[in-house]
C-alpha cells in the first residue's frame, strides 16, 4: 500500500527526517504514529498501516535518524535523547494537523518501542496512549565477549565505525515472503555503530530503573519466541510498573516482528480490541466492521499493580493454557 503523502521535517539539530502518511477514506477516529526498529525504516510498516486505516485511524510514520531515507550518520547517535527529540518534532506536526480532542497514539517496535517507552517516561503529556511491541529493553542475541569489549573501546575512539550485526530474517519472522522482502530491501542496513549501541544500553538502564514512570493506556506486545530481544525482561518490567491502564499480550510462538508473522491477523485483532476499549469509535460511525475476537492462543493481561494481574480476553484451549 503506497502512502498518501510524504515529506521531510527538520530535527532540532538540522537532521532531515523523512515521513510518510496514510489517511482513511472517511473521517478519522485518531492518529497512530509508527516508530520503527533498529536497522529498518518506516516503509516496512505497510501491513500495520493497512490494518489501522481499515479501522479508521490515520497513520504517520517516519524514518529515525541514521535510518531509511532520513539524514544523519548511518546507524549512529551521540545520545539516545536525539531519538526522543526527533519524535517530538513529528508529534508537533501531527498535533497541528489533528482535530482537537482526537487521540494521538504511539506504536513502537523493538528499538522504536524503547524510544516510545523513554518518551512516555519523560515527556508523556502530548500523546494519548501507546502500543509497545517487543521493546529492546535487553538483548537476547548472543554476542561474543570480545565484540562487547571491542565495542567499549571503539565507543571512546571511533564511535561511528560500522560493525556487523548478524541478524537474520528468520530471527525476525517466519513468513517467507516478508523474509525475502527484508533481504532485498536496499534501505535495511545490517551493521551497528558502537555509538548507537552504547546509547541504547544507557537508555535501557534508565528505562528499567523507573518502571513506575509509565502511565496508561499502554499495550505491550510480547512475542514469546523472540530471539532478538529478551521477552522475560519486558514481562518483569511490566509486572513492576505501577501505572494504571497497562496491558500485556503474550504472543505464544511468535518471533520478533509480530506484525510480519503469519498470525499477524490475530495480533491486529488484539490491538483492535484494545483500541476499541480505550479509544472507541464515535457514536455516529458504523461499528459493524470492527474485529472483536481475540486469538485463542494469546494471553492478554491488565496490570493493576506490581504484584497483581487481571486476565482478559478468551481463555486458551486446555492444551495451550499457561
Amino acid at each position: 500500500m503506497k502512502p498518501l503523502e510524504e515529506g521531510v521535517l527538520e530535527a532540532p539539530d538540522g537532521v532531515p527526517l523523512h515521513w510518510i502518511c496514510w489517511r482513511p477514506t472517511s473521517a478519522s477516529r485518531g492518529v497512530v504514529v509508527l516508530i520503527h526498529g533498529y536497522g529498518e525504516h518506516s516503509g516496512r510498516y505497510d501491513l500495520v498501516a493497512e490494518f489501522l486505516i481499515g479501522i479508521g485511524f490515520g497513520v504517520v510514520a517516519y524514518d529515525q535518524r541514521g535510518h531509511g531515507r532520513s539524514g544523519g550518520r548511518p546507524a549512529f547517535v551521540s545520545r539516545f535523547d536525539e531519538f526522543l527529540a526527533d519524535l517530538e518534532v513529528v508529534l508537533r506536526k501531527v498535533g497541528m494537523e489533528t482535530p482537537r480532542g482526537a487521540p494521538v497514539i504511539l506504536w513502537g517496535q523493538s528499538m522504536g518501542g524503547l524510544v516510545v517507552l523513554r518518551y512516555l517516561q519523560t515527556r508523556f503529556g502530548s500523546v494519548s496512549g501507546a502500543v509497545i511491541s517487543a521493546p529492546w529493553l535487553a538483548t537476547k542475541m548472543k554476542t561474543a565477549w570480545w565484540k562487547v569489549a571491542l565495542g567499549r573501546v571503539l565507543n571512546r575512539i571511533a564511535p561511528q565505525v560500522r560493525m556487523p550485526v548478524g541478524l537474520s530474517p528468520e530471527m525476525l519472522m517466519r513468513d517467507p515472503e516478508r523474509q525475502r522482502a527484508y533481504l532485498d530491501d536496499p534501505l535495511v542496513h545490517h551493521f551497528v555503530t558502537p555509538g548507537l549501541y552504547w546509547a541504547v544500553v544507557d537508555a535501557q538502564k534508565r528505562a528499567l530503573a523507573v518502571p513506575e514512570g509509565v502511565g496508561g493506556p499502554v499495550l505491550f506486545l510480547v512475542p514469546e519466541a523472540d530471539e532478538v530481544v529478551d521477552p522475560e525482561t519486558t514481562l518483569r518490567f511490566v509486572q513492576r510498573a505501577s501505572g494504571s491502564g497497562i496491558e500485556t499480550c503474550r504472543l505464544e510462538g511468535l518471533r520478533h516482528e509480530p506484525h510480519n508473522e503469519p498470525e499477524r491477523g490475530e495480533v491486529f485483532a488484539l490491538v483492535s480490541t484494545w483500541l476499541d476499549t480505550n479509544f472507541p469509535w464515535p457514536a455516529s460511525r458504523d461499528r459493524a466492521a470492527r474485529s472483536t475476537a481475540g486469538p485463542s492462543h494469546m494471553v492478554a493481561e491488565e496490570v493493576n499493580s506490581p504484584t497483581r494481574t487481571k486476565k482478559r480476553g478468551r481463555s486458551d484451549p486446555p492444551s495451550r493454557r499457561k
